[in-house]
């Protein structure tokens, strides 16, 4: 179903805008990126969620913004696919990047080029993955963030002018001896409640959703689950479950109290709901359209496109796509597919599952 009202004018007007102004398309497709982080392919979602990030920090939320730019024009620069790029799939991991490095480490002025670096190098692996397991008609998602973050953190315990801050955990074997204090609370030592109080098991709910981007606050995560419900209700309700769930699950079997209230038994299981939540749509697109791709441009304003097997909610790319795919068996080209129809098959998996419709 389309969402009406308000938004659904601020996306026709917003589209209108984009529309012939390269500006305007570069913004838009640097919040669609924003976005795309919980598969939401919506500029005014994108908008909203680094609304959030700034309410939390402003050193996070710009160093966001330039590892976002660095990998969606790295895209650019080497000639990616450009409707994957306007639908911000170059851009998500990027973000990331930055954010999870400024999180993890001190700030000076070579975490400005060790960031850039970053973005750059989540777009070479994003389009290296999506090409690897494309074989087993697998998406990429977050593994190039992961991959880059994990390579450049790890580094870093062997520089001498870029080091870890007190939030970075070096790899070490955790004393089984130890018990984790499983009451829920803020911290382990201070004034605050202590228990499963209506003001901690909300904390744990929201700072959940808000650490898919590493916020640990509660008006960040507040923030977040509204700009996932402007663009699929389904999608928030869903995103919802998974806190809730990833929560009591780590409650119930004695994980730490605290890392639960600051929502890091939260996050994966948010992204897994939102995940899970786009099976329903998936349903309701003919098989074959699901496997051919669609047979049009793709302009901002457009809701309802499919590509591969998710599907493109505007998107504003420069052309149609043209190249359809004989029948075969899913996941796998015929033998003797073109370049072409290889290139779209490609395409379509690295697009599967990174968009969202409105509901």
């Amino acid at each position: 179903m389309v969402a009406a009202g308000a938004p659904r004018r601020a996306a026709e007007t917003w589209g209108q805008m984009v529309e012939g102004n390269p500006v305007l398309t570069v913004v838009d497709t640097l919040l669609r990126g924003t976005g795309q982080v919980m598969f939401q392919n919506n500029p005014l979602t994108g908008l909203i969620f680094l609304a959030g990030i700034f309410v939390n920090s402003g050193k996070l939320g710009g160093l966001g913004i330039l590892g976002l730019a660095t990998s969606t024009l790295t895209a650019y620069l080497l000639g990616a696919d450009r409707t994957l790029i306007r639908n911000g799939l170059f851009g998500f991991n990027g973000i990331l990047v930055g954010i999870g490095l400024a999180f993890f480490l001190n700030y000076n002025g070579l975490l400005i080029g060790y960031i850039i670096l970053g973005g750059a190098l989540s777009t070479v692996a994003f389009m290296a993955l999506a090409n690897l397991l494309s074989v087993w008609d697998m998406p990429a998602l977050t593994a190039p963030f992961v991959l880059t973050a994990w390579l450049l953190l790890f580094a870093v315990l062997l520089f001498a002018n870029l080091r870890p801050n007190l939030l970075f955990i070096a790899p070490a074997a955790p004393d089984v001896r130890v018990l984790p204090p499983t009451a829920l609370r803020e911290a382990a030592t201070g004034v605050g409640a202590i228990g499963l109080t209506p003001v901690n098991m909300t904390n744990a709910l929201f700072r959940g959703i808000g650490e898919v981007m590493f916020q640990d606050k509660l008006a960040t995560g507040v923030i977040f689950l509204f700009a996932i419900f402007v663009n699929s209700r389904i999608s928030a309700l869903f995103a919802f479950l998974g806190s809730v769930l990833g929560g009591w699950t780590a409650w119930t079997i004695g994980a730490s109290g605290i890392a639960i209230f600051h929502g890091l038994y939260g996050f994966n299981s948010v992204l897994t709901g939102i995940a899970l939540s786009g099976l329903r749509r998936h349903r309701r697109v003919p098989r074959a359209h699901r496997h051919a791709g669609a047979d049009r441009t793709v302009r901002a304003g457009d809701v309802d496109l499919p590509v591969g097997e998710g599907r493109v909610q505007g998107a504003g790319a420069d052309g149609p796509c043209r190249h359809h795919h004989r029948r075969g068996p899913p996941g796998r080209l015929p033998d003797g597919g073109s370049r072409a129809d290889r290139a779209h098959g490609r395409r379509a998996l690295m697009t599967r599952g990174q968009a969202r419709t409105t509901d």
